[in-house]
């Protein structure tokens, strides 16, 4: 992994008015896409030379700048030959599900994304929490949020107190299981090991409720907003996601012995106004609890269960950018609009604040509410006066690993 000293000195050489950013071609990789070229920021899409997205061709405001062909997604690591491409190129990594996932060896159990020779924009240690169950369990007990239990005896199951079989990393639900029994716990791990060999499953309390998943954005340098860490906090939208089979499940209730949670879609929805305080305070204090490992810089989310009390009880943690972004993309989830005018989405924020502090040294952020005009003549200044390199590479020291 690269030390703090070894990433500067690489973004030392780079010429900032011209940074890329570096993404896996699946994911939500078309918004990000899409919000880059908004903001004129150069975006390289990460596939394998075997199989290309054809379907992009479809998008073209989606459409990479340039697709990078690879044998495998180690290659960023291994390859010196596509390590150096990158680094002349003033490449910058930003973790997206797919890519965080792809990025092991063969006798990797976690992702080794923390170990891209690159920049990151983002904490890239903050993702090796999410790939343990473990390590996210005790960074949200140490929020002091209430998540679910974790099971240590199966023989308690009961269908009064079911529980979920869930394996590390980002999976997006694949080989999750509800067990009602003993009988079903062993059954479940079983077919576990046949899809993912090695795998260690954790066993937590199914939480019975509405099933939510707010999307929030920290960042360090913004002070005027919603206090969080040494910043201030954001919620970029809340999404919803769609499941086979569970969402259906309801049809043919003889299967309910069998349901699966693979992710097929999202779709944005709002919450209750007076439950907007917990999801908020929720997110402040994960944040708060995350400076120990330097802070989620950037993107991340929450996946949790709103409950008849009502309650949002969390129960995983993202330490990136969530897929369920990509029902906003356009303009913006309702939250977003009503922090920034204009209006925008999450993929054009990662962008703008990419563009400014690359060109300008300084997170993308309105003081206050302002004219056209007033907006113009605030770029011109900043144009004008661009900081001096060594402000310049404090402010990226503090968002990019």
């Amino acid at each position: 992994m690269l030390s703090r000293e070894e990433t500067s000195e690489i973004l030392n050489g780079y010429n900032h008015g011209k940074i890329s950013i570096l993404t896996a071609c699946s994911h939500s990789f078309l918004p990000m896409a899409f919000g880059a070229r908004q903001e004129g920021i150069r975006i390289i899409g990460a596939t394998l030379k075997d199989g290309g997205p054809d379907y992009h061709q479809a998008f073209p405001h989606g459409q990479a700048d340039e697709y990078l062909k690879l044998n495998s997604y180690m290659d960023l690591i291994e390859d010196d030959k596509v390590v150096k491409y990158l680094q002349d190129n003033n490449v910058i990594a930003y973790g997206n599900g797919s890519l965080v996932q792809y990025m092991k060896g063969e006798n990797d159990t976690i992702t080794r994304f923390e170990d891209i020779p690159i920049p990151v924009l983002g904490n890239r240690k903050i993702l090796k929490i999410e790939a343990s169950r473990e390590s996210q369990r005790q960074l949200l007990e140490k929020a002091g949020l209430n998540i679910p239990k974790v099971i240590h005896d199966p023989h308690k199951l009961s269908p009064d107190y079911p529980g979920i079989l869930k394996l590390d990393g980002a999976t997006g639900g694949r080989g999750f299981r509800i067990v009602q029994n003993h009988e079903e716990y062993i059954e479940a791990i079983e077919e576990q090991q046949v899809m993912y060999p090695g795998s260690v499953p954790t066993l937590q309390e199914y939480i019975r409720g509405v099933r939510m998943y707010p999307q929030y954005y920290y960042s360090p340098l913004v002070q005027e907003g919603c206090p969080a860490g040494e910043g201030t906090i954001e919620l970029m939208g809340i999404d919803v996601r769609r499941e086979t089979n569970i969402d259906e499940d309801y049809k043919a209730p003889q299967e309910q012995g069998k349901r699966t949670f693979v992710v097929v879609g999202n779709y944005e929805t709002v919450i209750r106004e007076s439950l907007l305080g917990e999801i908020m305070d929720s997110g402040r204090k994960v944040v708060d609890a995350s400076m120990e490992y330097g802070g989620i810089i950037g993107a991340f989310g929450l996946e949790g269960v709103e409950n008849d009390t009502p309650e949002f009880r969390p129960f995983e943690f993202t330490g990136r950018v969530m897929a369920g972004t990509t029902a906003s993309a356009n303009s913006g989830s309702i939250y977003s609009s009503m922090r920034w005018r204009p209006p925008r989405s999450f993929a054009r924020k990662v962008g703008m604040s990419a563009q400014y502090l690359a060109r300008w040294g300084t997170a993308f952020y309105w003081p206050k509410e302002m004219s056209t005009y007033r907006r113009m003549m605030f770029e011109v200044n900043l144009a004008r006066k661009p900081l001096r390199k060594k402000k310049r590479m404090e402010n990226f020291a503090k968002i990019i690993t």
